[in-house]
């Protein structure tokens, strides 16, 4: 943060360029499916079969992960600079919103079929990794709050003509790049000294929580606005942390006790009046078939003895053959049927 002056090479414009990027450039590369597109339009006419043909119209890969560190990369992104950049929350809000319907529509126009996830992943990034982020993002405003100007000097209270004449004049100084800049000193200009405002980085003593307190002695830099929204920041970022010290040890030591010495389990929901088999004719809602895919075939392969259920739990057809030409126990005669998974399906009596 010690270079946050306007300007093409300062960290503002650079967090802004960034922002816009994210804005822009992630949703029009997954809209614009320029791989998927080449295939289907290139590869796909020019297959020697229908077969491999139809490799090609199977859509893109969808990857949940990259999914998840696009979000995340976006809320730590916006959370870090929100300090020197309170703008980012609407870009970052915005950025989010595209995502999701960008999201949206690549799950029902663009990707192929996703894996079958459960809701594990989003269990634990709302409960731990969310939290997490709010306590650290807690901490690290008040840190950063506390810098405030980012220029490391301290007014001395002091003028150049009380003890410091001998620097009167006109005088030329070199930059941090190498430009010579030509410097003119007034015998009525303060008096300034070194003084580090990074209280991160303090360590005889440590400065936590970062209130004005833990300015050194003769080297205070911060107003007096400054100090009364720091002493509240600061104590407020103790709050936040004791607060989601107690939520993890509740969501991971409380629990786990609980777990051994008391029964966990608790029923959700109620008991509806439609059957399976009614919601299977009404909706078409398939049945848990282990199942494989693997890429170069245009269908799963099953992976159970099929013969005791109705093919209508598969979810899939396929009109150019039957489902035993995709099932692997016909692939490994030699093994037992207790080498792949069991599956049986009871009707309802009509």
């Amino acid at each position: 943060y010690k270079y946050t002056s306007n300007g093409s090479e300062y960290l503002i414009q650079s967090v802004y360029a960034i922002f816009v990027s994210e804005l822009i450039r992630s949703p029009l590369m997954q809209l614009s499916d320029y791989w998927g597109n080449y295939v289907r339009h290139y590869f796909g006419p020019r297959a020697p079969d229908q077969f491999r043909m139809n490799l090609n119209f199977q859509g893109g890969y969808f990857s949940l992960a990259n999914q998840y560190t696009e979000l995340t990369k976006v809320l730590f992104f916006t959370l870090y600079f929100s300090t020197l950049f309170p703008g980012g929350f609407f870009f970052g809000a915005f950025t989010l919103l595209v995502q999701y319907y960008t999201d949206k529509f690549s799950l029902l126009r663009s990707w192929g079929d996703p894996p079958k996830f459960g809701s594990q992943v989003s269990i634990v990034t709302r409960n731990y990794l969310f939290t997490a982020t709010l306590v650290v993002y807690a901490v690290i405003m008040a840190y950063q709050i506390s810098g405030f100007p980012y220029d490391d000097t301290c007014d001395t209270g002091e003028i150049v003509e009380t003890n410091y004449d001998q620097y009167h004049g006109t005088h030329t100084a070199t930059t941090g790049s190498d430009e010579q800049v030509s410097v003119t000193i007034r015998r009525s200009d303060n008096v300034f000294q070194f003084c580090d405002q990074d209280m991160l980085r303090y360590r005889q003593p440590s400065a936590f929580p970062p209130i004005p307190s833990f300015q050194p002695d003769g080297k205070e830099w911060m107003t007096s606005g400054q100090e009364d929204a720091l002493n509240i920041i600061g104590w407020t970022c103790v709050a936040v942390l004791a607060y989601g010290t107690v939520i993890y040890v509740n969501r991971i030591l409380i629990s786990f006790l609980k777990k051994l010495f008391c029964h966990s389990y608790k029923p959700s929901g109620e008991v509806g009046g439609n059957t399976f088999t009614h919601v299977l004719e009404e909706a078409g809602i398939g049945a848990y078939v282990p199942q494989v895919k693997k890429g170069g075939f245009n269908y799963p392969l099953l992976a159970c003895d099929t013969s005791k259920i109705d093919t209508e739990l598969l979810g899939w057809q396929d009109p150019d053959g039957s489902y035993d030409e995709h099932n692997l126990i016909f692939d490994f005669p030699e093994l037992e049927a207790d080498n792949f998974s069991t599956i049986k399906h009871w009707p309802a009596l009509e």
